[in-house]
């Protein structure tokens, strides 16, 4: 035979037998031996030594050194079961050595996101079981773009199951005279945003996301992101405001606390929100007082709402308010009561959160306006500081 037909079939057998994977050791009988005398149960899977699980479930002395010992049956090891066990984010080291994993339950251990960084290493990765863990489901999602087709297990009920992070509602402004554009992110990869406008919540059956929406009116904006289907995420609300009415001047009856006075009463109408911190420089506040303020609008025009963004932030004894009344007249010296509403009672459920408070009437004409917004006065009954003097914060104030 040719050299040179000596060479290619060498090459050809490199080629042939180096793109197969190297089979599995037989396993040594003594490894067994000393597995099961730690206390390591090995079960060859459909009597193949070459496949092998280990179950360490409800194990409640479970250790780096003591997991280790599987060292000496990694190439073997396919299936691990920890679940139920003292399982922690300390040990997860010790499965690093595991590549050829192919089934893996951690489901009801004390692991957290911290410990998921690992199972990206194992590329025969086919199945996760993280049900009733801490890891949650925005780390859950990276995994799956991680490791493409791996089947994770994250529990069988929506109490069980962390959900996906809101998107995130993006625009210019908050409040607008004409249209505004809206976007809709996702911090997650490859996942749908469905949404809503008529102020339902949002679900698979919403409509989906697909470009910048264009709002004409006054709408509240809801949306979710999907991952996996039929698990759809947390919520994101926002209110926008379409308003032509422009306010001319505005005063207060008496003035804001001074430690809380923003720029005054004209921080009412800027448009600008405080968001979820009282600290900021945009809210007005007052401690045991309502807040009364008078406007007059640029000219005589037809208004049919007044609405009001007030924070919540029971802690620091902030709560919303109790209530809205609104006077109306065409001129400051002929104001008449339009509009009395009382809002629901606190029950000590509304998170740290700025939102609108709204008083509507019958469309008319008008240039002046007063508007009270009524305080709660004093922290209610199921506060620790219950029957304390509280406060009412308050950042825009917008008529539509």
């Amino acid at each position: 035979m040719r050299f040179t037909n000596k060479v290619l079939l060498l090459l050809s057998f490199l080629l042939i037998f180096g793109s197969c994977e190297v089979p599995k050791k037989e396993l040594d009988p003594s490894i067994m031996e000393y597995l099961v005398s730690n206390g390591i149960t090995v079960i060859p899977i459909d009597g193949n030594s070459k496949r092998l699980k280990v179950n360490l479930s409800r194990q409640t002395n479970l250790s780096e050194e003591r997991i280790g010992k599987l060292d000496k049956i990694k190439d073997q090891l396919v299936e691990l079961d920890l679940s139920d066990s003292n399982f922690t984010n300390g040990m997860i080291n010790s499965l690093s050595g595991f590549s050829n994993l192919e089934k893996l339950n951690l489901s009801d251990t004390k692991i957290s996101d911290a410990a998921v960084a690992i199972f990206s290493k194992f590329g025969k990765l086919k199945t996760l079981n993280i049900a009733n863990t801490s890891v949650s489901a925005d780390r859950i999602a990276k995994l799956m773009d991680e490791i493409p087709g791996l089947n994770i297990d994250q529990g069988g009920s929506d109490n069980n199951v962390s959900k996906l992070s809101a998107p995130t509602i993006e625009a210019a402004t908050e409040i607008f005279s004409d249209k505004l554009h809206v976007k809709l992110l996702s911090s997650i990869k490859n996942t749908k945003i469905y949404y809503s406008l008529d102020g339902s919540e949002p679900d698979e059956k919403s409509s989906l996301y697909s470009k910048p929406l264009e709002l004409t009116k006054t709408t509240q904006v809801k949306a979710t992101a999907v991952k996996i289907a039929g698990q759809a995420g947390l919520v994101a609300t926002k209110q926008f405001i379409q308003t032509n009415v422009k306010v001319k001047n505005i005063s207060l009856e008496t003035p804001p606390d001074e430690k809380y006075k923003a720029s005054g009463a004209s921080s009412l109408i800027d448009h600008l929100r405080g968001g979820s911190n009282f600290s900021t420089q945009f809210w007005l506040a007052y401690q045991g007082k309502n807040l009364v303020a008078n406007l007059e609008l640029e000219k005589i025009q037809e208004v049919a709402q007044v609405n009001v963004s007030a924070l919540a932030d029971a802690n620091n004894w902030i709560h919303y308010p109790k209530g809205i009344k609104v006077w109306s007249g065409k001129s400051s010296n002929d104001m008449k009561l339009v509009k009395e509403v009382t809002f629901e009672k606190l029950d000590g459920s509304d998170p740290i959160a700025a939102k609108y408070f709204s008083a509507s009437f019958e469309p008319m004409q008008t240039k002046h306006l007063k508007v009270e917004i009524i305080s709660q006065m004093q922290n209610p009954n199921w506060h620790p500081s219950k029957g304390e003097p509280c406060w009412i914060f308050v950042d825009e104030i917008i008529v539509e």
